[in-house]
């Protein structure tokens, strides 16, 4: 009696497989590119890290301060939510 139930759900399964990895790509690239989770994410170790997200800033908006990234950085150590 089950035999119909177990093959349902190994049919819809191996469709839905695809599409949940693709969408959890997608969403994990747009969190880490809008800074979505901030300094909330970085607590619990997702998205990227002080130094790429100062960099990215820096590379942006005023590449000749790129050299000074880690003096930047141990300036505000420990304090990463206040500088981002």
């Amino acid at each position: 009696k089950t035999t119909p139930l177990i093959l349902l759900i190994m049919m819809t399964a191996t469709s839905i497989l695809p599409v949940l990895i693709y969408a959890s790509d997608y969403l994990g690239k747009f969190v880490q590119q809008h800074h979505v989770l901030g300094a909330v994410g970085y607590k619990l170790g997702i998205g990227s890290s002080p130094k790429q997200r100062v960099m990215s800033f820096y590379e942006k908006h005023d590449p000749n301060k790129i050299e000074e990234v880690s003096t930047i950085l141990s300036k505000y150590y420990g304090d990463y939510p206040k500088l981002i």
